[in-house]
């Protein structure tokens, strides 16, 4: 099933595999399924479902979320890539800083 048909009210666990290794990087990723691919949710979306799944519990919870593409594209030459996967990641960090209080979480 897709990753935008969970129901995360009635989803205690929940893996996400998108890729066989390496997710796509933002500027060329297809966030709809395809014929012969799954789509791939923007790290935005898989940091929201995260907290969303996490906050339910009452014991707090640790949280990271990486934007390795970012290095990726730097070792490879590709500036666009690059700055694309950091708008991308930045994104992912104001949806947190949305999602969450500065009152009990640390973001870094």
């Amino acid at each position: 099933s897709s990753f935008y048909d969970v129901d995360l009210k009635s989803t205690d666990f929940l893996l996400g595999l998108f890729q066989s290794s390496h997710m796509s990087y933002d500027f060329v990723r297809t966030p709809e399924p395809l014929e012969n691919e799954a789509g791939e949710p923007s790290l935005s979306e898989m940091t929201s479902s995260a907290i969303t799944m996490l906050q339910k519990g009452d014991n707090g919870f640790f949280l990271i979320v990486e934007g390795g593409r970012i290095d990726h594209a730097h070792h490879s030459n590709r500036g666009k890539l690059s700055l694309a996967d950091t708008v991308a990641f930045d994104d992912a960090v104001r949806r947190a800083t949305e999602m969450t209080s500065s009152e009990d979480t640390l973001i870094v």
